[in-house]
C-alpha cells in the first residue's frame, strides 16, 4: 500500500516538473543559439572584446582597441546587429519609457555623436512587447552607460 501511494506522489511531482523542465531547455538552446549568432558577428568583424554581456534579449560587448562597440537584439522574428565606432561619439545616455501605469515600456541607451550633423545611435535593452518583465536590464544598462562613458573618456 505505501509503495504505491509513493509510486503515485513520484508520477504526481514528475508531470508538475515537465513544463519547468521543457521552459528551461528550450531558454536554453535558445540562449546558446544567440550565444552563436553573436560570435559570429564578432568573427566577421575580427573583434577582440574585453568586456561583454548577455542579459534578456540582447548581446553586447567592447572591443577597446578598435574603439568599437557591437550590440545585438533579437526581436521576435529577427536579429539586429549594430557596430557603433566609439572614436566618433561623445557620450552615452540612457532613456526610461515609462506606461501612465509606472511600469517601465522601454529602456534605450542613446550614443550622441561628436559631430552635431550626424544622427544618434540608439540601443534598445528593453521594450515591453519583446519581454514581459525586465530580468536584469535595468542594472546591465546603467553598468553599460558608465562602461561606454568610461572608454570614450579615456581614449
Amino acid at each position: 500500500m505505501n509503495t504505491g501511494i509513493a509510486f503515485i506522489g513520484i508520477v504526481c511531482v514528475a508531470i508538475c516538473a515537465i513544463p519547468f523542465l521543457l521552459t528551461y531547455s528550450s531558454r536554453k538552446r535558445k540562449q546558446n543559439l544567440e550565444k552563436k549568432e553573436f560570435d559570429t558577428f564578432l568573427m566577421k568583424h575580427q573583434a577582440q572584446l574585453g568586456y561583454s554581456e548577455s542579459c534578456g534579449n540582447y548581446n553586447i560587448g567592447i572591443d577597446q582597441n578598435k574603439m568599437k562597440l557591437y550590440f545585438q537584439l533579437h526581436t521576435k522574428h529577427l536579429i539586429e546587429q549594430e557596430v557603433v565606432n566609439l572614436d566618433e561619439m561623445s557620450h552615452a545616455e540612457t532613456k526610461r519609457y515609462n506606461s501612465k501605469k509606472g511600469t517601465i515600456d522601454k529602456l534605450v541607451m542613446i550614443l550622441y555623436p561628436k559631430d552635431k550633423n550626424l544622427p544618434s545611435t540608439f540601443l534598445d535593452f528593453y521594450d515591453i512587447n519583446l519581454s514581459y518583465l525586465p530580468s536584469g536590464e535595468i542594472e546591465s544598462i546603467e553598468k553599460w552607460q558608465d562602461v561606454i562613458n568610461k572608454t570614450i573618456k579615456h581614449n
